[in-house]
């Protein structure tokens, strides 16, 4: 999976930059426990002087953000000392935490699709994730969320695009806030969602690379 990191810093925030260093433009504020995905090929030339290069929702549902990335993300450094990766996080196994699907059929005769070179662009306006690089064989009609044995109803906007998925979650807690990741997908084309929780709502979905 991509490395997906969580904003842990004793200011309680951190300052998303233009650029790598303490001085550079201020892109964006983070509370703690916002997620973010580093990376994957700018680490692949190591840090810039401890600084990642990341990238996070331009809102805190990621609505607008597209699967080449170029769209609805807020892209910038954040120094690792502000930052700790999501698998360091106590890992929840417990029946307290979780969530589900209710997986159906695509059914395009219900959706606007529209196309480019032959391949779907968008579908009802929005990207989509998860649809194996061509029509997705299964859509989401419904998902709940369980934290500690309170059950939490997600928004359909929130879920309709994304499309092949299973319910493979895996659970991670920071003191009161619940960290949910998942892989959609299957074969070629698959995305790394991560869903955060925290005082019985939803705080944020972040969608991933397609790849």
């Amino acid at each position: 999976m991509s490395q997906i990191a969580i904003v842990d810093s004793k200011e309680g925030y951190s300052n998303l930059r233009r650029e790598a260093s303490p001085n550079a433009e201020i892109i964006t504020v983070l509370a703690n426990n916002s997620a973010v995905i580093i990376d994957a090929m700018a680490m692949e030339h190591g840090e810039h002087n401890g600084w990642l290069k990341v990238f996070t929702g331009a809102d805190p549902y990621c609505v607008r953000c597209t699967a080449d990335l170029k769209e609805g993300y807020h892209l910038g450094y954040i120094h690792r000392s502000q930052v700790k990766n999501l698998e360091e996080l106590e890992e929840v196994k417990s029946g307290s935490v979780f969530m589900r699907y209710n997986i159906v059929p695509f059914d395009p005769s219900t959706k606007k699709i529209t196309y480019i070179d032959g391949s779907i662009s968008t579908i009802n306006g929005f990207s989509f994730y998860g649809a194996d690089c061509g029509t997705p064989s299964t859509e989401i009609n419904q998902a709940k969320a369980v934290i500690n044995d309170q059950a939490i109803t997600i928004p359909m906007r929130y879920i309709w695009n994304i499309l092949h998925a299973q319910n493979n979650f895996r659970y991670f807690r920071q003191r009161d806030t619940v960290f949910v990741l998942q892989r959609v997908g299957d074969g070629a084309c698959t995305t790394d969602v991560i869903w955060t929780f925290a005082n019985q709502q939803l705080q944020q979905r972040l969608l991933g690379y397609s790849y």
